[in-house]
């Protein structure tokens, strides 16, 4: 008999952190915990990197949001370990929950992917080319020389956060 149960508590239903998460719910999550990343890192990130504060002001901190969670969701797809199939099935699971986000939330995932791959091709590291999309979109069009430098930082923190999201054997 458990300590609780001598106690006189009830047992609750226990977890089987064992079982396998399923996929389809740990893909909806994605998108969740790509927003609580967004929203919980602006003040972190401009207190850090001044310059953004510029281009991403607090009084369109939604902006922030929206172009960080699509950052972070893409960063997590553009770097898993997966198939196309896999990638195409994922890819259509978030745009959705994207839309409910923002009617371009799809879009901005597209290009996202596109800019990245496309700057990756050109020789960009990955983190800056990730950086860059985030900077350009919150500009809203080219960024200058002093805009782009923390560009890297936010690359790697986006990295950190979602790279590799996919990888894991258990779904």
């Amino acid at each position: 008999m458990g300590f609780w149960n001598f106690l006189g508590g009830k047992k609750e239903k226990s977890v089987d952190y064992k079982k396998p998460v399923d996929f389809l719910d740990y893909t909806k999550t994605l998108v969740m915990l790509a927003k609580g990343i967004a929203v919980s890192s602006y003040t972190t990130i401009v207190n850090k990197l001044p310059v953004i504060k510029s281009i991403a002001p607090a009084d369109n901190v939604n902006w922030w949001d929206l172009i960080m969670t699509v950052a972070g969701v893409g960063t997590a797809i553009l770097t898993s370990n997966i198939g196309a199939e896999k990638r195409n099935y994922i890819t259509d699971i978030v745009s959705q929950e994207l839309k409910q986000l923002h009617e371009h939330g799809h879009g901005a995932l597209l290009d996202f992917n596109n800019f990245v791959v496309r700057n990756v091709n050109q020789g960009i590291e990955l983190e800056v080319a990730i950086g860059l999309w985030v900077i350009w979109n919150l500009k809203g069009g080219q960024p200058t020389y002093e805009e782009v430098q923390p560009a890297g930082v936010i690359g790697k923190f986006l990295l950190s956060s979602f790279g590799g999201y996919f990888n894991s054997t258990s779904h």
